[in-house]
């Protein structure tokens, strides 16, 4: 399992059985899915298996999820992944944040932890980013990133327009 990763104010690591229901109390949040269909309105059962797979992915080093917390107090500031879009060969990096954590630039550096692990751990040749079209703060979060629209938008069955992103290894 890869060490943990830290960044000037959060350690990553991966995921345990005893970040579960902090990740599930951030998934409680109202907004904390909003622009991400496929996991809204799910029960703590159906989450808690998501999150026991994630792990397992993260074991096997098939995709990473990470929790982010804070290097001064370890408080839960959000979650970080980077694993395959829809069992595709595209890598995705995603991330979400606790409420009280938005608008401090926490995405942002959680996002350059993940893109550096991606292109000089996991040796990827290119980076993506899936985002719904509405959702403006993520796609801006991944302009300071470096990343670049792709393919024009496209729509998942029973979703809403999603944008594709890329980030290449340079």
């Amino acid at each position: 399992m890869p060490k943990a990763m830290e960044t000037r104010r959060l350690q990553l690591t991966i995921i345990t059985p005893e970040d579960y229901q902090e990740l599930l109390d951030m998934y409680a949040e109202p907004d904390t899915f909003k622009y991400i269909k496929p996991l809204q309105g799910k029960t703590p059962e159906e989450y808690l298996k998501m999150l026991a797979s994630r792990r397992e992915q993260s074991l096997k080093k098939q995709g990473y999820y990470w929790v982010a917390r804070l290097k001064s107090n370890q408080d839960l500031v959000g979650a970080l992944n980077l694993n395959p879009f829809r069992d595709s060969e595209r890598i995705q990096l995603g991330y979400q944040i606790r409420q009280q954590y938005w608008n401090q630039g926490f995405a942002t550096e959680m996002g350059r932890a993940g893109i550096d692990f991606g292109f000089k751990i996991w040796q990827l040749d290119r980076i993506h980013a899936f985002v719904e079209k509405e959702h403006l703060a993520s796609k801006q979060i991944l302009k300071k990133l470096g990343f670049y629209l792709l393919d024009g938008a496209f729509a998942l069955p029973d979703e809403v327009p999603i944008e594709m992103y890329g980030l290449d290894q340079q």
